[in-house]
C-alpha cells in the first residue's frame, strides 16, 4: 500500500494482476505477456490512452495503474512502462 501512497485503487491493481495470472490458461497468459512485451500492434501505451477520458489529466494515474497490474501479472512487482 505504501508504494502506491495508500491509494486503494492503485494498490488493488497489483494483486489483481497476480490473480489474473493465476487463473489464466497457458495460451492466454502467453498472449498477455506478448502484449506486455510489445509483440502486437496494440501497445501497452495505447491501452493506457484508451483508459483515459481526458488523456492529459489521467494518463499518469492510468500508467501507474497499468504498471501495478503488469507487475503483479509478471510476478516482478516492478514497473513496466
Amino acid at each position: 500500500m505504501e508504494k502506491y501512497d495508500w491509494n486503494i485503487v492503485l494498490a488493488g491493481a497489483h494483486p489483481l494482476g497476480i490473480d489474473a495470472a493465476k487463473i489464466s490458461r497457458d495460451q492466454t497468459k502467453k498472449t498477455i505477456i506478448n502484449l506486455f512485451n510489445g509483440e502486437y500492434k496494440l501497445t501497452v501505451e495505447q491501452l493506457i490512452e484508451e483508459m483515459c477520458e481526458q488523456i492529459e489529466y489521467k494518463y499518469e494515474h492510468n500508467e501507474i495503474l497499468m504498471n501495478a497490474f503488469v507487475g503483479g501479472f509478471l510476478g516482478d512487482g516492478g514497473f513496466f512502462v
